[in-house]
């Protein structure tokens, strides 16, 4: 995403249900245009999906199956089997934050890697050492593009099993749910199915990102659990209007590094 004209250079779709890419070629084509349908559409915008963090084998046959489909240019990655599976399926590769690009030497060693057209750095160093990584990303590999997660959520953690220790059978599936702590704060908690059809989770930061991408990289803006996802995109670049939007928001790490 380019937030200086505002238009998406790169649009990331995250499966809800990863089974159904098993569905024959219509069917893989229905979903990807479902999946696809809310993000805004750009003749120059290269479709990506995600590939989850704990992908088993299964998971990664549901992905092959949408790449052989010819309708999307890659994967979005957090790790680096994500770039073995690239290799393997001749596709297009972006490295997303959980791959935690979050020094020079690490970043050089990710711009080797075959097939990839953007980095995402990580999301826990401040903005002054993105950019610092960027400047070096840059010279190394300009046709790399360099992003950072701008607004929108913020991934916390991935989970492998069900976070509110219900049985199968009494779960009403949802895709999204919440977990309040002791002070109040709501986490959105995002449930998906992997290959083989098994429940994965994803919980979300209480507070949305506002701003949080350094001047000169590519803003990534994460509309995981966004309903107006257009409106979200459009408002890159205006953090006022972002804070009036969230109400509840986050500067994330962009003067404080965790490292």
């Amino acid at each position: 995403f380019t937030g200086k004209e505002k238009n998406v250079r790169f649009r990331i779709a995250k499966p809800d249900d990863y089974t159904r890419f098993f569905g024959g070629e219509d069917g893989v084509k229905a979903y990807l245009k479902e999946l696809f349908g809310e993000i805004p559409t750009d003749e120059n915008a290269g479709k990506y999906i995600y590939y989850p963090a704990y992908a088993t084998a299964e998971t990664e046959k549901a992905i092959a199956e949408a790449v052989k489909s010819g309708c999307i240019e890659g994967i979005y990655a957090e790790n680096y089997s994500g770039a073995e599976f690239a290799k393997k399926y001749r596709t297009k590769l972006i490295f997303g934050t959980g791959a935690n690009l979050t020094n020079v030497a690490a970043t050089r060693e990710m711009l080797q890697t075959e097939g990839l057209t953007a980095i995402v750095l990580s999301k826990e160093i401040s903005a002054a050492e993105q950019q610092k990584i960027m400047r070096t990303a840059q010279k190394i590999a300009p046709g790399v593009a360099v992003s950072a997660l701008d607004s929108g959520d913020i991934k916390t953690m991935d989970l492998c099993y069900c976070p509110f220790g219900k049985t199968c059978g009494a779960c009403d599936k949802r895709e999204f749910y919440t977990l309040t702590d002791e002070a109040g704060r709501a986490f959105p908690v995002r449930r998906y199915k992997d290959g083989p059809g098994e429940c994965r989770f994803e919980i979300f930061n209480c507070a949305n990102l506002v701003s949080g991408a350094p001047e000169g990289a590519t803003p990534l803006i994460d509309c995981t659990c966004e309903r107006d996802v257009a409106g979200t995109i459009a408002l890159c670049g205006d953090e006022e209007e972002q804070k009036n939007k969230f109400k509840n928001y986050t500067y994330g790490h962009a003067k404080n590094s965790v490292l």
